[in-house]
């Protein structure tokens, strides 16, 4: 299914860090929008990361206004942060 581990992690940042860019939480739709306008990951692939990254407790539903939002916990930024930090040296 993955090409490889190095793709999968590549990609799982890659949400996490549009979710950390973006500063609010936003719906399922929006965030599919975002990737696929920029040709990042296929949608049912970015609906399975999505999945695991919130089973991992890196990404979060939260309900406001009756509306079902994904933001980023506390784990997913200091997991990203890690990983720029890494990128930046």
């Amino acid at each position: 299914m993955y090409e490889n581990s190095a793709e999968l992690a590549e990609n799982k940042l890659l949400v996490l860090y549009v979710m950390e860019s973006l500063k609010s939480p936003i719906t399922n739709t929006q965030l599919t929008e975002i990737i696929l306008e920029n040709n990042f990951i296929n949608y049912f692939t970015l609906q399975q990361y999505i999945s695991e990254l919130v089973s991992s407790d890196f990404l979060k539903y939260e309900v406001v206004n009756d509306r079902n939002l994904i933001c980023i916990t506390e784990k997913g930024a200091n997991v990203l942060s890690f990983f720029l930090i890494e990128f930046q040296q």
